[in-house]
């Protein structure tokens, strides 16, 4: 009886894409929030999220130690102890740089993040509760659709193996990938 040799199987399951349990935020949705937030808090905690990719205990521990104005960057010990580099948007620089003036750290727990999140998420009239690992998802399938640039995403995000990152490439089509390839000068 003759083998059949199954190798390309198995790797088709491995390499299927997962479907994340609480998908990143659609447009209309990250605009509804951004308008629900007239708090000066609220704004905070979601751009510099929304912005960053930061785990939401990594935000809370955040302090002025870790900015790095000059370069217009983070510098985050995340998960496992590893220390991470973040590039900032300028509406992020902003917030961060006047946070930052006239603070030394964030001193909001993870619990009241999550809060303010569901309240904010309330008065967006989102259909969902919002998370702030839902705001990590959109930052991730942002920055994959903007750039294409799986392995910068992976060392953004702090993941050790980039079949983790790779469950964010579900949400960036064909198009998507084209558009970034010819933003990079792809003739």
């Amino acid at each position: 009886m003759k083998r059949v040799d199954t190798t390309w199987k198995r790797q088709a399951e491995v390499t299927k894409l997962k479907e994340l349990r609480r998908p990143p935020l659609t447009s209309e949705e990250e605009e509804a929030l951004l308008n629900a937030a007239t708090n000066p808090i609220d704004k905070f905690i979601l751009i510099v999220l929304l912005d960053t990719g930061l785990r939401v205990s990594e935000f809370c521990l955040l302090s002025k130690d870790d900015f790095d104005a000059s370069k217009r960057l983070l510098r985050v010990k995340g998960k496992g102890g590893y220390l991470r580099v973040i590039p900032l948007t300028k509406r992020c620089f902003r917030l961060l740089e006047q946070f930052f003036k006239e603070h030394d750290n964030i001193k909001l727990t993870p619990r009241t993040v999550q809060k303010r999140l569901e309240k904010l998420s309330k008065r967006a009239r989102l259909k969902r509760r919002i998370s702030p690992h839902i705001l990590r998802h959109t930052f991730a399938v942002k920055v994959l659709r903007k750039t294409g640039n799986l392995r910068a995403l992976q060392l953004v995000l702090g993941h050790k193996n980039l079949e983790t990152t790779s469950v964010y490439l579900r949400y960036v089509s064909s198009e998507q990938a084209a558009e970034s390839l010819r933003e990079l000068g792809w003739e």
